[in-house]
């Protein structure tokens, strides 16, 4: 039987504040404002080991894109990035700076 992820760790929501609050100050008002409010609380207070719906991380990842992507079609692929160059040690960060999307 096929599992499906329904929950995930905060983390990623404090990586996704950490990202927007460094790179996009300005935009953040306008990105929680398009959020339910359960996706907000989850964006702006972000607990490292509490599981949340996945749904609410979706629906950031959508408010993200829809307020920042006009400029950059790219945006969450840059945020990709970023997660991923702070979550990563060792060998694997070494090894990411050879990957090219």
């Amino acid at each position: 039987m096929k599992q499906e992820v329904t929950h995930e760790r905060g983390v990623n929501a404090i990586l996704m504040k950490s990202w927007l609050e460094q790179n996009h100050q300005s935009e953040f008002e306008t990105i929680c404002g398009k959020l339910s409010e359960a996706a907000r609380d989850m964006l702006t207070s972000p607990a490292t080991n509490q599981w949340y719906p996945v749904e609410l991380m979706k629906e950031i990842y959508a408010a993200v894109f829809e307020v920042l992507s006009p400029d950059n079609p790219r945006i969450l692929a840059d945020y990709g990035y970023f997660a991923a160059e702070r979550s990563a040690s060792g060998l694997l960060k070494y090894l990411m700076r050879f990957i090219d999307m």
